[in-house]
């Protein structure tokens, strides 16, 4: 089941709950007026939400939005990242909307995918295996790491090479935040040195940085690299 099928899988069960509450088949939690108002207001919502996601994701199937001035293509990023990091993710994604101002205008739009988009009301099995589908359907993966690796992190990245040594897609950039003298209490185990060795052993080289200004300066450098062949494809 891909992600369009589980959203509308999800649609599907709240109109059915609504319908259900509707014709009184479902009271179960609801024993006052206002706590049956307050359900069919909250499914309502989640409805909206859904189909919110499901128009996204048709146009990202599609890889191309259609505006009046034309086609703008999407090349979308995945960003991995553990909650220790959750600054520089934030920086991140103001840096990608601040780059988009500027790119639109050329006919290209930076999405990125960050796995505060996901919600566990809309998975069928793991919410890891949305994480899966979404990182195989992407142009970039970028990898965020500090003190440690964990096992989705590992899982995420895993994905992204499989994918890219069978298709060449998604591109990989992996950043690995310094251990800087004022974070001397933080301490990393063996998760990280393993998931180096491991990149070595794949003739992976990460990037180090200091700092979420440090981090952006890397990829903008990448990313100017890359954008005169995406620009002449749109």
């Amino acid at each position: 089941m891909n992600l369009s099928d589980i959203h509308l899988d999800y649609k599907s069960k709240l109109e059915n709950e609504i319908k259900d509450l509707f014709t009184g088949k479902l009271n179960a939690g609801i024993d006052t007026v206002g706590g049956y108002v307050n359900r069919i207001s909250m499914l309502e919502k989640q409805l909206r939400e859904i189909n919110e996601k499901i128009a996204t994701q048709v146009q990202l199937d599609k890889n191309v939005y259609d505006t009046n001035d034309g086609k703008v293509k999407i090349l979308k990023i995945f960003l991995a990242s553990s909650s220790e990091l959750k600054v520089d993710r934030e920086e991140f994604e103001i840096f990608i909307n601040r780059q988009n101002k500027y790119l639109i205008d050329k006919g290209l739009f930076l999405h990125l995918v960050i796995w505060e988009d996901f919600t566990d009301a809309i998975s069928a099995t793991r919410l890891q295996d949305e994480y899966n589908y979404a990182i195989k359907k992407c142009n970039l993966f970028i990898g965020l790491f500090f003190s440690k690796v964990g096992i989705f992190s590992r899982e995420e990245f895993g994905v992204a090479f499989l994918n890219f040594k069978n298709t060449g897609s998604p591109l990989i950039y992996t950043y690995i935040k310094d251990l800087a003298k004022e974070t001397k209490n933080v301490s990393t185990d063996h998760s990280l040195e393993d998931f180096k060795n491991e990149l070595r052993t794949l003739g992976h080289f990460p990037t180090s940085y200091n700092s979420s200004s440090d981090l952006k300066f890397h990829f903008k450098m990448q990313l100017d690299k890359i954008l005169p062949q995406l620009l002449s494809n749109v």
